[in-house]
């Protein structure tokens, strides 16, 4: 008795009932599934499936579970993923050879900033004492090992952010010139070229520092004038691109840092000092300088904490200057120690860190044309 082959395609699935269940599985399954026949080929490399995908799977939305991309530098590039179901030492003893099979090949010479969004990752390669000022940028996802780069800029060592316009469906990259003579330029992958806008103040915007945070649509920065009454945090609407500025509360403590943060569904403001950390939350975004103190956490008097990210729960994770890397519940005061004196995260070393999801948005790249 011969058998009978079955064709894949011969299921009676309507292609919306196929989208619905394909869109809640992990991406390299889905990805399997483009071998499965043409029609479902031409469904996962959709931009309405990309998108449908990152609103239905479950391990995009649940903060508690969204896993951590965690990086290291110099001498080679590595790169974690960080989930709730890890250890953080079952997660570093992992070999860079390993996590090369798994398609977590950091382009060489790139470094990634700012905040991951829908996936995707911004990087820079920052210039070379040859060229002083030029910049490279690149749009990277991940999971799929795969990247898009942007036209240089002849800028150097610009402050950037990556924003996602919901309207549009289009990514935006914003990068700022600071220093005496600021500028600043925008990216649209829709359109694959950067523009210059001048809806800003320069005597704010030039003392930007670091990378920009995306929060509900927007994008901030802080400037760097910690130890100055009147220090500014900079946002950048993604849909309107307007620029606004909201004055920093004061502090008592000696602030080294400041770092603009999610909680809850509110703007914050994570403020590191020696040896604390506040937590301080913008009550109404319509009312500048209307901030809260909601919790100070005090740390030993040799710890600087730096910060390597912070989620919507309140609990950060953050590296220390003599070693080591902890967890902290800043809502508990409760602070764990995922390890102890670990070189990577020395003072020698520099770490970075966001919440990640995983998702298709190479389509999205291949489809606009740009590569």
């Amino acid at each position: 008795m011969t058998s009978r082959k079955l064709s894949p395609c011969n299921l009676d699935l309507p292609i919306d009932v196929v989208a619905e269940l394909l869109a809640r599985l992990p991406v390299q399954t889905v990805l399997n599934f483009r071998r499965v026949c043409k029609s479902w080929n031409s469904l996962i490399t959709s931009p309405g499936f990309v998108s449908l995908h990152l609103a239905r799977y479950q391990n995009n939305n649940d903060d508690e579970n969204t896993p951590i991309l965690t990086y290291t530098c110099p001498g080679g590039y590595h790169l974690w993923m960080l989930r709730s179901t890890h250890t953080f030492k079952k997660v570093t003893n992992r070999c860079y050879t390993n996590l090369h099979g798994l398609g977590f090949k950091v382009p060489c010479n790139y470094h990634p900033c700012g905040s991951s969004v829908n996936g995707l990752l911004l990087l820079v390669k920052y210039p070379d004492p040859s060229d002083p000022k030029l910049t490279e940028i690149m749009l990277w996802n991940p999971i799929l090992g795969k990247s898009h780069k942007l036209p240089a800029l002849l800028i150097g060592e610009p402050c950037l952010g990556l924003g996602f316009s919901l309207s549009n469906n289009d990514y935006k990259v914003v990068a700022i010139a600071n220093g005496t003579l600021p500028s600043v330029h925008v990216y649209t992958l829709s359109t694959c070229a950067w523009r210059s806008i001048d809806n800003y103040r320069k005597d704010i915007v030039h003392a930007v520092q670091s990378h920009g945070v995306l929060i509900e649509g927007i994008i901030f920065w802080v400037t760097k004038d910690y130890d100055k009454e009147g220090s500014q945090m900079v946002s950048f609407d993604v849909e309107d691109e307007a620029f606004d500025y909201i004055t920093l509360p004061a502090n008592d403590l000696m602030v080294y840092k400041r770092h603009p943060v999610a909680y809850r569904k509110c703007v914050g403001l994570l403020d590191v000092c020696w040896p604390s950390c506040s937590l301080w939350v913008m009550d109404n975004y319509q009312v500048p300088g209307a901030w809260t103190k909601l919790y100070t956490v005090d740390f030993q008097v040799s710890t600087i904490p730096d910060l390597i990210c912070f989620k919507k729960n309140g609990q950060f994770i953050f590296g220390t200057r003599e070693g080591g890397i902890r967890l902290c519940n800043i809502e508990t005061q409760h602070i764990k120690h995922l390890m102890k004196g670990h070189l990577f995260f020395s003072t020698e070393f520099t770490y970075y860190g966001t919440l990640y999801k995983e998702s298709l948005e190479l389509v999205a790249l291949i489809l606009n044309g740009c590569d």
